[in-house]
C-alpha cells in the first residue's frame, strides 16, 4: 500500500502544541518568574493530538509516540517567553510498516536529491537508508507559537482556574522543511485544585499539505491524496518535574 493510502483516509498522529501556555495570564503574581510547561501524557501514554488525512478509499489512523519541547511562561509579566514543540517523523506510525515508510518518504526526503517521488525508495524491509540521497533530510514536524489573542482578536488578559477560554493562537508549522504561519482557534481550560499549573487544550483545524510541498505517489493513478489534513487536539500541558 502506498503512502497515498496513508494520506487519503484519515491519519492520526500525535503532535505537541504549545499555544496553550500563555493562558496562565490570570495567575497570581507570587508565581515563579518563568514556568516551563511540557506535554503531559494521557492515560494511554501518548501526547493526545490526532491528525486525519483523507484519501480516496477511506481512513488510516496512526500516532506519534514522542514529542519534545517546552513552553516557558513568565507569569509575573503575563508573557510567553518561548514555545516550541517537535515531533520526529520516525515516531509516527499508522499500523502498517510499508505505509509508515511511505509516509516518511513524503515528509522526510528532499525531492531534489532523492529518487522519490518518481518512485518509492523504501527497501524490502520498509526502511530508508541512513545516509545518501534517499536518507531523511527533514526528520521532524515543528510547531512554534508566535502569538496569542482572545477569540475576538482582543488581547488575552486572564483565564481563571476551572474556566474555559476561546483563544486564537498564531503559530508556525515547519513541515518538510517549509515554514508556514497559521491561525488556530482553541478552547483552553485551566485546571483547578492542582499543585502546579496545568491546562487542557482542545481544537480542530486543517493544514494544507501542498503548502508544504508534500508529494505522495498515487496508487495506479486511481488512489489520490487529498490536500487537507484535519488536526484534532486534546492536549494536556503541565509543569513536569
Amino acid at each position: 500500500m502506498s503512502f497515498s493510502h496513508f494520506f487519503t483516509g484519515s491519519v492520526r498522529f500525535l503532535i505537541g502544541v504549545k499555544s496553550v501556555t500563555v493562558l496562565f495570564f490570570g495567575m497570581a503574581q507570587s508565581q515563579a518568574a518563568t514556568t516551563e510547561l511540557k506535554v503531559k501524557p494521557q492515560a494511554n501514554g501518548l501526547p493526545g493530538i490526532e491528525i486525519a488525512i483523507g484519501y480516496t478509499l477511506g481512513t488510516h489512523e496512526g500516532g506519534a509516540s514522542r514529542v519534545s519541547g517546552s513552553a516557558f511562561v513568565d507569569f509575573e509579566n503575563a508573557a510567553l517567553s518561548s514555545a516550541e514543540f517537535r515531533v520526529p517523523i520516525a515516531a509516527m506510525t499508522t499500523g502498517n510498516e510499508k505505509r509508515d515508510c511511505h509516509m516518511r518518504e513524503a515528509l522526510g526526503l528532499d525531492y531534489g536529491l532523492s529518487g522519490y517521488p518518481e518512485a518509492h525508495v523504501c527497501d524490502s524491509s520498509n526502511r530508508l537508508p541512513e545516509s545518501g540521497v534517499n536518507a531523511i533530510q527533514f526528520p521532524e514536524v515543528v510547531f512554534e507559537l508566535t502569538g496569542l489573542k482572545a477569540a475576538d482578536g482582543t488581547p488575552l488578559t486572564r483565564v481563571d482556574a476551572g474556566s474555559e477560554a476561546q483563544v486564537l493562537a498564531i503559530g508556525a508549522w515547519t513541515i518538510h522543511g517549509v515554514r508556514k504561519e497559521q491561525f488556530i482557534a482553541l478552547r483552553v481550560v485551566r485546571a483547578s485544585g492542582t499543585a502546579s499549573p496545568e491546562l487542557r487544550v482542545r481544537g480542530s483545524f486543517e493544514i494544507l499539505l501542498k503548502d508544504f510541498g508534500v508529494e505522495v505517489i498515487s496508487w495506479g493513478g486511481l488512489i489520490k491524496v487529498r490536500d487537507r489534513a484535519k488536526v484534532t487536539l486534546d492536549l494536556n500541558l503541565a509543569e513536569l518535574r
